[in-house]
């Protein structure tokens, strides 16, 4: 039921740019400079990325957690 939820918020809650980089770091296994290189941005737009999926997951978990 986690991985559900989960899913879901990937899926209905992260805008599109941040969804993308989410998955490819977590669930393709892909570095920040390989992201930064196949979708043509910086690095700390990476990092910044993902960070802010981290913070919707976590805000969106709070009650699993």
């Amino acid at each position: 039921m986690l991985q559900e939820r989960i899913s879901a918020i990937i899926n209905e809650d992260l805008p599109a740019k941040c969804r993308n980089v989410f998955r490819l770091s977590r669930l393709e296994g892909k570095s920040n400079r390989e992201i930064a290189d196949l979708l043509g941005l910086s690095v700390k737009t990476v990092e910044n990325q993902i960070t802010r999926a981290l913070k919707i997951l976590r805000k969106r978990l709070k009650g699993y957690l």
